[in-house]
């Protein structure tokens, strides 16, 4: 189901450079709506993956990429003295949030030729992760 949402005076603010387009919006949905509105612009459970990512209108290849969240207005309920700071959040039910939403252009230009060829309109994410391991050993065991 789609969120309901107004965009705000002032946007969007769009950016051309050479490596392409860049926008931003600003949206107001109601604070109980937050989570599913990130859900709709960084795809299912805020992960890239299952549902894709929103893409900015009529831009396709522009998707949302960054989504910052912000009461508004900045005013909570009285809630009185918290106990807890891992479970204690101000509470805006019945207000509003604000959603920055960065899209940015992928990369579509074929400058990759070590990428699967995929579909029209499919777009590939990767991810990388490194670490390593670790083992002393003593020095008179070195030979």
């Amino acid at each position: 189901m789609a969120v309901a949402f107004k965009e705000l005076a002032g946007s969007p603010v769009e950016t051309y450079t050479p490596e392409g387009m860049k926008a931003q919006r600003r949206i107001l949905v109601a604070w109980e709506d937050r989570h599913a509105m990130v859900a709709e612009l960084l795809g299912d459970e805020f992960e890239f993956g299952g549902r894709p990512q929103a893409h900015y209108p009529n831009r396709n290849g522009v998707v949302a990429m960054d989504v910052r969240l912000e009461p508004w207005p900045e005013c909570p309920d009285e809630q009185g003295a918290f106990s807890d700071i891992t479970t204690d959040l101000n509470s805006y039910s019945g207000k509003y949030t604000q959603i920055v939403v960065d899209y940015e252009l992928l990369d579509m230009t074929g400058s990759r030729p070590d990428l699967p060829d995929v579909e029209a309109d499919t777009f590939l994410i990767y991810r990388m992760d490194f670490g390593g391991e670790y083992i002393e050993l003593p020095g008179h065991s070195l030979s």
